[in-house]
């Protein structure tokens, strides 16, 4: 038998409550996500209209190949969107731009399309100084849960 260290205690599956706990989790999200698109593909919550805002982002599933939507907090800077997640590796969009970079996304109650670049320093090069140093003040000021930025690229820019 299995027990917690020093207790004596049985000790549960550590797989099976972290399973229950990513299900509530996505679960929570999803809810969410339905009261909230709506309102955000209308433009209604962009970071076009404020500071920080909404945006629905529609990925490429990278096993379905098929499109998923889902909404995401962003901010704008220099026609570039910073957007992020909290759920860092378990969030499957992150892990959809990551394995194919083309996005749509809806920005002021209009439809973009645009290319995501996650994380590494190598890729963030070929990003102005400004859009930068906000993602690292970003990554500095949330060191403690598990943020996880990404920076979307329209496609309209040369």
């Amino acid at each position: 038998m299995v027990t917690r260290r020093g207790t004596g205690a049985p000790a549960i599956a550590p797989s099976l409550v972290e399973n229950t706990l990513m299900q509530l989790e996505r679960t929570a999200f999803r809810t969410l996500a339905g009261f909230i698109e709506p309102w955000a593909r209308a433009g209604c919550l962009s970071p076009a209209v404020w500071p920080v805002g909404i945006v629905v982002l529609e990925t490429k599933g990278r096993t379905s190949g098929k499109p998923h939507r889902v909404s995401v907090l962003a901010m704008l800077v220099e026609q570039h969107l910073i957007v992020g997640t909290v759920r860092g590796a378990r969030s499957d969009w992150m892990r959809n731009i990551a394995a194919d970079p083309a996005v749509t996304y809806w920005l002021g109650g209009e439809a973009c399309v645009g290319r995501a670049v996650v994380g590494a320093e190598s890729r963030m090069a070929s990003l102005s100084t400004s859009i930068r140093t906000a993602v690292a003040a970003m990554e500095a000021g949330a060191a403690a849960c598990d943020l996880k930025l990404a920076v979307i690229a329209p496609d309209t820019l040369d």
